[in-house]
């Protein structure tokens, strides 16, 4: 009888431990899968800058001002790189979608020509004005 016991008892500890661990093994893939789930800005912005070495004077509040715009759509982020002017709000944009494993997936740009009203109102996602101001 005390033998029966024994096994039982080992065997108990035995299931025990295999639920402690596949739990813990769940709940770290888990939070992982959470972390990488989704790309910050600062994350996004990097990933693009090390493609496009160009854009690294953005953001800047030289002569002509540069400035970055960024929308989170699910987990990926729209990031717009925008050269603003005096005269004309916006020069020019080159816009890039960022999936959360850092990956561009798109890159779009923005040229408007000089008879285009331009406005300081700019979709990342679209890489266009949002807007046209009333005349």
């Amino acid at each position: 009888m005390k033998n029966t016991q024994t096994i039982f008892s080992g065997i108990f500890f035995i299931i025990l431990i295999a639920c402690v661990i596949g739990v813990t093994l769940w709940y770290l893939n888990w939070t992982n899968s959470l972390l990488k789930s989704s790309v910050t800005e600062k994350q996004a912005i990097d990933s693009i800058v090390v493609s496009y070495p160009e854009l690294k004077d953005f953001p800047s509040n030289g002569l002509p001002p540069r400035s970055i715009k960024s929308v989170k759509s699910g987990n990926n982020l729209y990031v717009a790189f925008i050269q603003e002017g005096s005269g004309r709000p916006i020069l020019s944009a080159k816009c890039f979608l960022v999936d959360y494993n850092k990956n561009i997936l798109s890159e779009n740009a923005y040229n408007p020509s000089m008879a285009e009203d331009s406005t300081s109102e700019f979709s990342p996602i679209t890489c266009t004005p949002t807007s046209k101001p009333i005349k």
